[in-house]
């Protein structure tokens, strides 16, 4: 749970040691895991590109269908970022997607 708050604050530094926590203690099968994906999606939407790719770092290392269902929307929103640096994790990332849900290919 402490992952979890530690995500919703407003530093990047605390949301990158809850996000590194997310991806190193969780499994595919966490029921925590789920209850991120709200604020993966806010923090997708942010201004900041330093968290929109550390953001998308963490979907490509845990994505899971659910996940990927659920956030394919944002990320595919990210590859017309004007950032290259989003731009490349984001097809990264959209390639981590299509290889848990291939139906995305489109």
């Amino acid at each position: 749970m402490e992952c979890l708050n530690l995500i919703t604050a407003n530093s990047l530094i605390e949301k990158r040691i809850g996000y590194l926590g997310l991806t190193q203690l969780f499994h595919e099968k966490s029921e925590l895991l789920m209850m991120a994906t709200n604020r993966l999606r806010v923090d997708l939407t942010s201004n900041n590109n330093s968290i929109v790719g550390l953001v998308l770092c963490v979907i490509s290392e845990i994505c899971t269908t659910e996940l990927a269902r659920e956030l394919h929307n944002e990320v595919l929103k990210c590859i017309s970022n004007n950032s290259a640096y989003i731009r490349k994790k984001a097809i990264l990332t959209a390639i981590r997607i299509i290889k848990k849900c291939p139906e995305y290919i489109s």
